[in-house]
């Protein structure tokens, strides 16, 4: 009798063993998946090719397009005077390499933003060359974190990807 009870308290703690690294793999997969869901919703924020920023073409006579894109500039400069490109480019740093990193899509409507957060002329920014410099190095670290990735990434992991989604990204660094 002892060595049945004795057997059946250690199926008990098998059951419970798997019980719970069941529990704590679903977890673990969860939080990978909710890890990225901002940057996401920053992806769609920041892609010029939605409808909202694009418009339709309107038919007949009239060809000006009648879409907002200077709202899209709008919301790429107000994440960049709050300084967060830095601080993405140190979160994709932390996780480059790893299965916590973005999509790929994600990432190049990124680094599109990051790219149109630098301003194209010169002389608004002649007299604060410190700040210009400040956006571009945002723009680097971003994009080295990138690079780090792909160049950690396995060749499984290469192959899995979107040939399209590589050749958009390769282009846009």
């Amino acid at each position: 009798v002892a060595s049945s009870a004795e057997s059946m308290s250690e199926s008990d703690a098998n059951a419970n063993t798997n019980a719970n690294a069941n529990t704590n793999a679903k977890v673990h997969s969860e939080q990978q998946q909710q890890q990225c869901q901002v940057l996401d919703v920053l992806a769609m924020i920041f892609d010029r090719k939605k409808q909202y920023y694009k418009g339709t073409k309107l038919s007949g006579w009239n060809n000006s397009m009648n879409g907002l894109p200077e709202v899209r500039n709008g919301l790429v400069l107000k994440f960049r005077s709050r300084r967060n490109f830095g601080h993405l480019a140190a979160y994709l740093d932390a996780r480059a390499g790893g299965p916590q990193f973005p999509p790929l899509d994600v990432i190049r409507q990124i680094i599109i933003a990051t790219g149109d957060a630098v301003p194209k002329k010169s002389k608004d920014y002649a007299d604060k060359p410190t700040v210009r410099r400040g956006i571009e190095n945002d723009l680097i670290n971003v994009c080295k974190a990138v690079m780090k990735h792909l160049s950690t990434a396995t060749e499984e992991f290469l192959k899995k990807q979107n040939n399209n989604s590589l050749n958009n990204l390769r282009y846009e660094l």
